[in-house]
């Protein structure tokens, strides 16, 4: 996962839809999303309802069974009910609604279809499932990889380990926003829309102004832009992002880079 610096113009696309919660963009030290300021874009909404009173009245018989299967361990149990540490970081895979039906109501915040082509996966290839940040890949009783597709949060890190070409296809059909019908028109653009990379010839990029500096280390990619008025900067934190394809399908400058690997 890369970002390049030069290309980049800090618009937050990639932080609007990101499902990770793993980018965030400043202005001035200050969080601020340039396309949600302005109502530009809506804001993605991660809905997940827990039944309080329910949840407390079982309390005895509970098994903690929603609090196991949350693939990224954010609910836990308090004296009297289950709580979500922060709702921002929920991937709405709907793990804990599947095995708590009666007290967690789970809206996906991607929905759409994922398809994987097993008959050609490479044998013993398994890169797909050790990918998948939800656990919704899974091997069947031949061997081969399937998918839970209620559980898939259609982020594409399966497709991007994959050492194969279009064996898996994913395709996402709604989002759920604030202003749903607003988002008919922006995924129309942003599927009509085919980025380019800026081929302009720059012989002293060390020159080029506004000066921007980037940091890549182990834990994170920080590229920062100073002005005379501002100062801007994107963050990617590295141990919540899982390589998927969401912020590379939506950067509309071609800033975000994915290198295929495997494991």
């Amino acid at each position: 996962m890369d970002i390049d610096p030069k290309q980049c113009v800090f618009c937050g696309l990639c932080e609007i839809f990101c499902p990770f919660n793993a980018i965030k963009v400043y202005v001035d030290d200050k969080p601020l999303t340039s396309t949600l300021k302005p109502g530009i874009l809506p804001k993605l909404l991660r809905n997940v309802e827990i039944d309080v009173e329910t949840c407390r009245r079982v309390n005895m018989l509970c098994e903690r069974l929603c609090v196991d299967a949350c693939p990224i361990n954010i609910i836990h149990f308090n004296q009297s009910h289950i709580q979500i540490d922060d709702i921002a970081e929920c991937l709405t895979c709907g793990w804990c609604q599947a095995v708590c039906h009666s007290v967690i109501k789970v809206e996906k915040t991607f929905q759409g279809i994922i398809k994987i082509n097993n008959e050609k996966c490479p044998e013993e290839c398994r890169s797909c499932l050790y990918a998948c940040p939800v656990n919704a890949i899974y091997l069947d009783e031949d061997g081969k990889v399937n998918v839970l597709e209620e559980f898939c949060i259609l982020c594409g890190a399966c497709k991007n380990h994959c050492p194969e070409n279009n064996l898996i296809t994913i395709s996402i059909t709604h989002i759920n926003t604030k202003q749903p019908n607003n988002w008919k028109t922006v995924k129309e653009r942003l599927t009509q829309y085919t980025p380019q990379q800026n081929k302009t010839s720059i012989k002293n990029p060390d020159t080029q102004w506004p000066k921007t500096t980037k940091i890549n280390n182990t834990e994170k990619i920080k590229i920062e832009r100073k002005t005379y008025l501002r100062k801007q900067a994107l963050e990617l934190n590295k141990n919540r992002c899982k390589k998927c394809q969401i912020c590379y399908i939506t950067c509309p400058k071609a800033a975000i880079h994915i290198t295929r690997t495997t494991q």
